[in-house]
């Protein structure tokens, strides 16, 4: 639960500061070698965090769902939350396998040192 409010926070305020749409990676990677217990943890917490951001983010931008509803049309989907729930999921799966990195790298280290 920690670990899932960290990157959250973080991930938004790299979202904002950082010019690239992956610029959350490293970051958590970084959340992931600290505070991940184990491999479903480290991934759950990345990929609920990051999902959860860019879902209230992609809805509270598009607020008049301009952008969304000719997205979803040029990609043939339904609506425009269909494309929100996209763009979520991409962001989710990869802040998901980046703290999965990070804990992963974590016990590289702790096995190397025992």
């Amino acid at each position: 639960m920690l670990a899932t409010i960290i990157i959250f926070i973080c991930a938004g305020v790299a979202g904002l500061v950082l010019p690239w749409w992956w610029g959350f990676a490293p970051i958590v990677a970084v959340i992931g070698f600290w505070k991940g217990k184990s491999s479903s943890h480290a991934f759950l917490s990345g990929f609920v965090s990051v999902f959860a951001l860019w879902l209230l983010a992609s809805a509270w931008l598009d607020s008049s769902q301009i952008l969304g509803q000719r997205l979803a049309t040029m990609f043939g989907v339904p609506h425009a939350a269909v494309m929100y729930a996209i763009t979520a999921l991409v962001g989710g799966i990869l802040a998901g396998f980046s703290a999965l990195a990070g804990f992963y790298g974590s016990q590289c280290i702790a096995k190397k040192s025992n």
